[in-house]
């Protein structure tokens, strides 16, 4: 017998005298043995990480997810737009880096202390002179512990999340879209994805709603991509994008949900 919590199935037996040759009948129970409440797991603690503005928010997500000296590598990314820093989510987690965001102009004054705190050598810069200045990358070799830089971009976001996406690997790719006139459109989906493509290391890629741009499809044959998942539903990434990535003999995937809340859940 046990007395731990769950459910049990028992094995009945009536008999009222029995001779040699009998058969005997059994019956089987299930029985459910509830957990105390105090046994029953409790959700976890919500913590939030923020600051005042996304420069110091993207700050403190690295004071939560770095000791002091805790890495190497930072990726920096202009911080009054998104596709740059979405793609480079894979590039980071692969670098054991943050992803720190600046304005385009001059590193923040905020960034500082986070790259100090921890003691990175190193920067990767995404993005071409339009989205982080030269000064930017200036300031980072006479304000910080960084003594080597690098920069990955295109001539547009779709070729700078190309070139991002080299620098990954990988033979399966995700792909959302990155432009949209309305502001309140065009990321949801790829920040949806870029936690799970990180985990498992696979790259992140941009297109247009309607038609695959010319560094997306030249980045599916030079990585040799086998395996596409479209994130997003047809308004996001049309059929058309999709057919034109199947075209390629490569294995399409649809995850999409009736809502951008839908599709993140998947």
């Amino acid at each position: 017998m046990t007395d731990e919590p769950g459910a049990y199935t028992l094995a009945q037996q009536w008999s009222t005298g029995l001779n040699a040759g009998d058969t005997v009948a059994l019956t089987t129970v299930t029985r459910f043995f509830p957990a105390a409440p105090s046994e029953v797991a409790s959700w976890p603690a919500v913590t939030r990480v923020a600051g005042a503005d996304r420069v110091t928010t993207a700050a403190a997500v690295s004071r939560a997810a770095h000791p002091p000296f805790g890495a190497d590598t930072v990726v920096l990314a202009r911080a009054d737009d998104y596709p740059d820093a979405l793609a480079g989510g894979p590039l980071a987690h692969a670098h054991g880096a943050p992803i720190l965001l600046t304005g385009r102009d001059r590193l923040d004054a905020e960034v500082i202390p986070a790259i100090n705190r921890l003691r990175a050598s190193r920067a990767i810069l995404l993005g071409g002179l339009a989205a982080l200045s030269q000064r930017v990358e200036q300031d980072l070799l006479a304000s910080t512990t960084v003594t080597e830089t690098e920069r990955i971009a295109g001539a547009d976001r779709f070729d700078t999340a190309a070139r991002i996406a080299a620098a990954v690997g990988g033979d399966h790719a995700y792909l959302a879209e990155g432009a949209d006139p309305d502001p309140a459109r065009g990321w949801p989906d790829a920040l949806a994805v870029s936690a799970p493509a990180a985990a498992l290391g696979r790259p992140i890629l941009l297109t247009t709603t309607a038609a695959l741009p010319a560094p997306t499809r030249q980045a599916l044959a030079g990585l040799g991509v086998r395996r596409v998942d479209v994130v997003g539903g047809p308004a996001a990434v049309s059929g058309g994008v999709e057919a034109e990535v199947a075209a390629q003999g490569i294995e399409v995937t649809r995850l999409a949900g009736a809502t951008r809340y839908d599709t993140a859940a998947l």
